[in-house]
């Protein structure tokens, strides 16, 4: 089992206030403090759509169940770097692993780790979790997609105009087709 923490993040500059604006044809009379929270909550849908980050994260991952020789994929990828490592034992208690020594860190963009499984001793307390500490995202955000960001302004386009969840037994979605279609080929497989 794996738990996830997001520890921060930043979507500054992903998508510029001027061109949410110009997208929502909004003419700026009211409605401004809705803006960002459905901007927002829009990229945070494409990323759970995608398992994928599109602004900077930093994020805890914590592997239960450890095994000898076993790959730990890191979830919500471009993993930009792979910040600290620990293994923790059934007190709580943590140890700290050196990089390319306890662990090694592989992939290109969707980053695993490895950990060789000569590295794995208990001595004498049983390991029963590794946690990681990472960046994921784009630093950049002109490295993100322009399908992404379309499909992102679209999300969030339907919820400023439909904001109810159904209308007497018609389903409105919050989370339009053309969206997924584009987010499509950025989905990453969860393990």
């Amino acid at each position: 089992m794996v738990q996830v923490e997001e520890l921060t993040y930043d979507y500054t500059a992903l998508i510029s206030d001027d061109l949410f604006q110009e997208w929502l044809r909004y003419d700026g009379t009211d409605q401004a403090t809705v803006k960002p929270v459905l901007l927002e909550a829009a990229i945070r849908s494409a990323e759970d759509y995608c398992n994928a980050a599109f602004g900077t994260k930093t994020f805890a991952a914590q592997f239960d169940n450890v095994c000898v020789g076993k790959k730990y994929f890191l979830p919500y990828g471009n993993i930009v770097s792979v910040d600290a490592a620990v293994r923790v034992d059934g007190y709580g208690n943590e140890v700290a692993l050196t990089l390319n020594t306890d662990y090694f860190v592989n992939g290109l963009k969707d980053k695993f780790i490895r950990i060789p499984t000569e590295r794995y001793s208990t001595g004498g307390n049983d390991f029963i979790a590794y946690k990681f500490t990472y960046t994921s995202g784009y630093a950049d955000p002109a490295d993100v997609n322009a399908s992404v960001k379309q499909a992102i302004l679209q999300i969030a386009a339907e919820n400023f105009e439909n904001r109810e969840d159904s209308v007497l037994g018609e389903s409105v979605s919050v989370f339009p087709d053309s969206s997924r279609i584009k987010l499509n080929p950025f989905r990453k497989r969860l393990l």
